[in-house]
């Protein structure tokens, strides 16, 4: 069986998921064994980037990541900006988790 998960999104202080200028919001996320440390920047090796038009975020996993845990951070980006990689992404939020079921 596959299993989902969800992750909600919106502007800082927002009270719709209306992007506003914003494009997409994009999602780092690292899949760890339970007694794993939880990554401490989106520099901590080992994680994966997606992203998301829409919210909420979403994703599947297999049987094979059940009982681990997802971390997961995410921030805004508005690819329309040129300059160097990181022109037009905002700060990444803090990260969150949970234990895929």
């Amino acid at each position: 069986t596959n299993h989902e998960i969800f992750a909600d999104f919106r502007r800082l202080g927002a009270q719709t998921h209306d992007k506003g200028v914003h494009h997409a919001a994009e999602a780092r996320t690292w899949i760890l064994p339970l007694d794993a440390p939880a990554p401490k920047s989106a520099k901590t090796p080992g994680g994966e980037s997606y992203e998301s038009t829409a919210s909420p975020w979403r994703r599947v996993f297999d049987a094979e990541h059940i009982g681990k845990r997802l971390h997961i951070m995410m921030r805004w980006e508005n690819r329309s900006l040129d300059g160097d990689e990181d022109a037009g992404k905002g700060p990444w939020s803090a990260v969150q988790s949970i234990i895929i079921p």
